[in-house]
Order: C-alpha cells, then sequence, then structure tokens
C-alpha cells in the first residue's frame, strides 16, 4: 500500500514549473489529506490530467496507520516494518508548498506590477524587488538541493523563471 502511494505520489505531485498555481495547491492538498469521497486526487495542471486512487485520509492518515502497524508489530513482538516512505512523501509535499508559495509569490508580484501604468514605474524599486525574489528562490533551492531526486526539475524550472 505504502510502495504504490509513493509511485502514486510522485505520478500526480507537481514536479513542472507552471502558473497554474491553485492548481498544484489543488493537488498538495488532496495528496496530504487524501481525495474525500471520490477516492481519487486528479491533477488539475492544464498539461496534464492524471489521476490516482488514494485512501479518503491521504498522507496524513497512511503515517498515522504506519505508526500504529508498528506498534502492533512490536507488541507481538515481531519485526518492526520500516515506513521511512510516508516520511519522505511528507518532506517532499511539505517542501512542494513551499515551493509553490514561492511560485505565487513571484506571479502575484508580477501581476501587480502589470498594473502599474508606465508613468509610475520605478525601475530601480522593481530591479531591487526582483533580486529579492531571485534571492528567496535561491534560498528554497539550497535547502531543497537534492541533485537526483525527483524535484531537482521544478527547482531549476522556478530558478530560470524567476531568474
Amino acid at each position: 500500500k505504502i510502495s504504490d502511494f509513493r509511485e502514486a505520489f510522485l505520478a500526480v505531485v507537481p514536479l513542472e514549473f507552471s502558473d497554474e498555481v491553485e492548481a498544484a495547491y489543488a493537488v498538495l492538498d488532496g495528496v496530504y489529506h487524501g481525495a474525500g469521497d471520490a477516492g481519487t486526487v486528479r491533477s488539475a495542471l492544464a498539461s496534464d490530467f492524471r489521476t490516482f486512487k488514494i485512501d479518503r485520509g491521504g498522507l496524513a492518515a497512511l503515517g498515522v496507520e504506519g505508526v500504529r502497524l508498528n506498534e502492533l508489530q512490536a507488541s507481538f513482538e515481531l519485526e518492526v516494518a520500516d515506513y521511512s516512505v510516508v516520511g519522505t512523501c511528507v518532506e517532499e509535499a511539505a517542501l512542494l508548498k513551499t515551493i509553490w508559495d514561492s511560485v505565487a509569490l513571484v506571479e502575484e508580484t508580477y501581476a501587480e506590477w502589470r498594473k502599474i501604468p508606465w508613468g509610475s514605474v520605478e525601475v530601480t524599486v522593481l530591479r531591487e524587488e526582483n533580486r529579492t525574489l531571485a534571492l528567496h528562490v535561491e534560498q528554497i533551492q539550497e535547502v531543497a538541493e537534492t541533485p537526483s531526486g525527483p524535484l531537482s526539475p521544478t527547482l531549476q524550472s522556478i530558478k530560470e523563471t524567476a531568474g
């Protein structure tokens, strides 16, 4: 069940840059909290319409279930199973949420800038704000740096867009 979840997790989480931040949030929320009555989480990104089956409780419930099973295994002196994959998924989901928060920040900032009339544009201020945004993205990349991990393409894509 857990290995199936990991496979589905990597198949549906938004690992590619898109300006569809709300869709990315919806997918991450479905993965973490579960799909609800429908029993599936659907990637709502325009370029990606995959779905996967997941228990109603999602990643949060899967972690609780793993702890409960470990306690039962220990009480019956059985070999305790390793559910570290759940922890990995939780960490990656939290990291992806942070990444998508950064995407939202950049997108919302640029959207606000587009509303500024040409006569009111202060280039030096906007340039400095842009540097601050780029620094923010670089700091997240340093925290999330996993050269061969599944999040690397997302980080690189966001860095190229914000830089």
